[in-house]
């Protein structure tokens, strides 16, 4: 039997002191009763969680980033693996025993803050509701420490293993800015007391409903692992399958499916082509010149050798969840009910509910792949047009998104 170094297997871990995260908060509230059915109240909330759970490439390859030039981005102190014949040798690694390491650690954290207001009504004349809106602002250094592939978190690992918090805060993956409901319950007035033939007919019913609105979610766009000699490619292939250095921007007005690759780097713009007219050919097989293109044209720039050489840093300047969503939430549930008193013991409740009444799409996030092309050239890069209704939420049914829904029953009371 041919015997393997266990060395040279990807390896998964927890740091030594791994251990619960904690969270710090605190608030700040005024509520004002306006009438002895109505009160509003207005409150400010903020915490700050400390030790989260973060995904860390505990052991990157240096070797991309020496050969390229781009050796001040590795930490002083850590030098590559000089004992030949190690796992870590080939690759380069600061620790020779091992390849590829991912460790979770206690390293992420999140702020959130939030002005919180909401006015309830209780009984007055029937009806009983409230409506609620929430202004927040939340930001991590890492949303999750699994990836999603779509919205949130959409590859799990900072791009820069050696700045895994400053280079990484941005805007959480469970950033809502806005969120709004409305709900309530109204029993109407009309034979309360189900007497006689038209009482039980026309009395007992009752309405209720709820709306909820919030922004979409945050989602990054996101490359294929191994276009970047000075990535993590081994590790990005074995535990994300996509890789976790982002594109560079390019114009922030431009069509969010628009992708530029540089071609050389002492040209002026890198030598922009068009992205999805790289690598084509004819009908005989012969190559078929990219098209030209500008920064100006273009919302990202392929992140690979030529364009880390042109802006002198393997590391794309897109940030985590740039601002990107996808579709809002945006619903409203509803319920008629008649309620047939036929003694004190004896009841009928007759329902009917609509889930998402007036059928609101929902899509969820886009795809997040730019090597999946985009629109004009068949692809689903940054459009969600192939997901169903519903995107990528497994409760739409239970949570009403995406597609109405109409329910009729019935509960006998005895």
């Amino acid at each position: 039997m041919k015997r393997v170094n266990p060395g040279t297997r990807n390896y998964t871990q927890v740091a030594s002191n791994f251990h619960e995260p904690y969270t710090q908060n605190w608030s700040l509230g005024v509520q004002h009763e306006i009438s002895s059915r109505i009160v509003f109240e207005t409150r400010y909330v903020g915490n700050r969680v400390v030790g989260n759970f973060q995904t860390v490439n505990a052991n990157p390859s240096l070797a991309g980033l020496i050969a390229n030039g781009f050796s001040s981005f590795i930490p002083a102190g850590v030098t590559p693996c000089a004992t030949s014949g190690t796992p870590g040798f080939a690759s380069e690694r600061a620790d020779c025993s091992f390849t590829n390491v991912r460790n979770r650690e206690n390293t992420a954290f999140s702020t959130y803050n939030g002005l919180q207001n909401e006015l309830r009504l209780r009984n007055f004349h029937g009806l009983s509701g409230g409506f609620s809106y929430t202004f927040s602002k939340t930001m991590d250094n890492a949303s999750e420490i699994f990836s999603t592939f779509s919205g949130g978190t959409t590859v799990a690992g900072a791009q820069n293993p050696f700045d895994i918090s400053k280079g990484e805060k941005a805007l959480s993956g469970l950033d809502f800015p806005h969120t709004a409901s409305i709900y309530f319950i109204y029993d109407l007035p009309f034979f309360k007391a189900q007497k006689g033939f038209f009482g039980h007919v026309l009395g007992g019913f009752q309405t209720s409903a709820t709306w909820r609105y919030s922004f979409g979610q945050l989602w990054t766009p996101v490359e294929l692992a191994g276009f970047s000699s000075s990535c993590q490619t081994s590790f990005d292939n074995a535990f994300f399958g996509a890789s976790a250095c982002r594109p560079f921007a390019g114009n922030p007005a431009a069509k969010v499916d628009t992708v530029g690759a540089c071609t050389d780097a002492t040209l002026p713009d890198c030598g922009l082509v068009d992205y999805y007219t790289t690598g084509l050919s004819d009908a005989s097989g012969n190559p078929i010149a990219p098209t030209p293109t500008t920064k100006s044209a273009v919302r990202w720039i392929y992140n690979d050798d030529n364009s880390a050489a042109f802006f002198k840093t393997p590391y794309g300047n897109v940030g985590r969840n740039p601002g990107l969503r996808g579709d809002d939430v945006n619903t409203v549930n509803f319920t008629l009910a008649k309620n047939f008193k036929f003694s004190e013991r004896l009841s009928l409740r007759m329902e009917a509910q609509a889930y998402n009444l007036f059928n609101h799409r929902f899509l969820g996030v886009p795809d997040p792949f730019i090597d999946d092309l985009n629109l004009a050239n068949g692809g689903t890069f940054a459009n969600n047009f192939s997901n169903s209704s519903g995107g990528d939420y497994t409760n739409v049914t239970a949570a009403g998104l995406g597609r109405r829904r109409l329910i009729l029953g019935g509960k006998i009371t005895f």
